[in-house]
């Protein structure tokens, strides 16, 4: 048996299509005039399908009746009470000390950046002084948001923090967090305004788009703008997931050393010495282009020794 948590945001989906080796062997805990399809074998629902409590008696109950060998759940607000019940009845999959980090976007955030992501700064809000704090220290626009939310609810993008005071009770109510409004630009000459406005309206996160400026995208190598400044970096031969803990290392101010290999190490200690000596000394390098790619990069690295040993 299999158990699903269906949202009413999941009503309507062709669940028997998607698991057909388990028609007549599921069962399922959704709202109050959710329709789920054909193929269950008990559905319950309840009232308020916000109501935590609620979803989870229900989703016990019919558990207690029909055992399940997995729980499933599609919404990111079932994704913490599946992983409850899986641990309660036994059931192999995400638990409850790992759900956490995908839904709480401050230990998300916390992970991603420890592994070498970049993320826009944040910080906790749990009142309005942790705002103005943050904006005080990080001058622009800044988001305001739910931990556990999902689909922009809840979401506020302050201009000033003046504004803060009247957020004032929900942060101290709700666990929320601040970070940095991130600008995103777009190339015209690959996707049409148009079609980015229709998808992000699709989405309810549309609040309009601005062309400023045409960057050409670099797909090959993934540049980071850090890394790219720091020439005796931007030259090592690196795979594009190094790229992007090295870049981030940088804009931490911390040591990237950690995310090189013993042979890269030494390259990179080579290229500081050139570049030490002489700033400009590594600009005809350029003439290399560095390439990331699983394809490329052996032949950029061979190109570059044959640089360095010239």
């Amino acid at each position: 048996m299999i158990l699903l948590l269906i949202s009413p945001r999941g009503g309507g989906l062709p669940y028997g299509d998607w698991l057909p080796e388990a028609a007549g062997a599921m069962v399922a805990v959704t709202a109050q005039g959710t329709a789920v399809g054909d193929g269950f074998a008990e559905v319950v629902t309840v009232d308020d399908y916000g109501d935590d409590e609620a979803v989870l008696t229900a989703a016990r109950k019919l558990a207690a009746g029909h055992p399940p060998r997995a729980v499933l759940a599609l919404a990111e607000v079932d994704v913490e009470r599946a992983a409850v019940l899986r641990a309660e009845l036994g059931i192999p999959g995400l638990l409850p000390e790992h759900a956490a980090a995908y839904r709480d976007k401050v230990l998300m955030k916390r992970y991603a950046r420890q592994a070498g992501l970049r993320v826009p700064r944040f910080a906790e809000a749990r009142g309005a002084g942790d705002v103005t704090a943050f904006m005080s220290g990080h001058p622009g626009k800044a988001v305001v948001t739910p931990r556990g939310g999902s689909g922009s609810s809840g979401v506020r993008v302050l201009t000033d923090p003046a504004l803060a005071a009247a957020l004032d009770a929900d942060l101290r109510r709700t666990p929320y967090e601040v970070e940095e409004f991130v600008e995103a630009d777009f190339d015209p000459t690959r996707v049409s305004r148009d079609s980015l406005a229709a998808l992000a309206s699709g989405m309810a996160c549309y609040r309009g788009t601005a062309a400023v400026s045409v960057v050409p995208l670099d797909d090959s190598n993934q540049q980071q703008y850090h890394l790219w400044l720091n020439k005796p970096w931007h030259f090592v031969p690196l795979t594009r997931l190094q790229a992007t803990r090295v870049n981030a290392a940088l804009v931490a101010r911390e040591s990237p050393d950690r995310f090189l290999s013993p042979a890269q190490l030494a390259i990179q200690h080579r290229l500081q010495r050139w570049y030490d000596r002489d700033a400009r000394a590594l600009d005809s390098f350029e003439a290399l282009n560095v390439d990331r790619s699983p394809e490329g990069i052996a032949a950029y690295a061979g190109a570059l020794a044959a640089r360095l040993g010239s």
